[in-house]
């Protein structure tokens, strides 16, 4: 929420110009990939993960990434699409994920297959490439293993199956574009 404060403040300071937009645009197609570092909860790339964005259209792109969750080590593919020009982008995409136990306390090792949607997100680039993001959505679990809602199982917390599963998710991005 403090990242989108500092944006939205950042974005009244200066009324908008079109010309800037359409130099902000040309700027940024010059640098149409991004290293992203994540911090969220539940999300595509779990509570802490690496993203390598690619846009492909102006408003199309293509997100891969890897990191923690409390299901294991994550993988992820995400399509997003990228509303409005210029600095500022509503972002919404929806992709699968695949997680690999990383413990074996009560849960099984059978990876586990996760729908991802971030259902309403948003960026702010600036014109030295660099970016900050949040995304607000659900996963869904497909099917696979089993996982425990904590970060370990214990005697009195037992691992549930992954199909079925749903939950609100949420993460934060800084990335660098080039």
């Amino acid at each position: 929420m403090l990242l989108l404060a500092a944006a939205l403040l950042g974005a009244a300071a200066r009324p908008a110009n079109a010309r800037d937009d359409a130099g902000d645009e040309a700027r940024f197609a010059e640098r149409p990939t991004a290293i992203g570092v994540n911090a969220g909860v539940a999300s595509a790339v779990g509570e802490l993960g690496l993203t390598l964005t690619r846009a492909l259209d102006r408003g199309v792109r293509v997100e891969a990434g890897a990191g923690l969750s409390l299901s294991g080590w994550q993988l992820s593919l995400m399509p997003q699409f990228a509303l409005l020009e210029g600095r500022h982008h509503l972002l919404f995409g929806a992709g699968v994920a695949i997680s690999v136990p990383y413990y074996d306390e009560g849960s099984t090792r059978d990876s586990i297959w996760w729908l991802n949607l971030d259902a309403l997100g948003y960026e702010r680039r600036f014109t030295n490439g660099v970016g900050i993001s949040f995304a607000l959505g659900i996963f869904y679990g497909l099917g696979g293993g089993t996982f425990c809602k904590v970060p370990i199982c214990t005697e009195n917390i037992r691992p549930v199956p992954a199909r079925g599963e749903w939950a609100p998710q949420t993460r934060m991005q800084l990335a660098y574009w080039f």
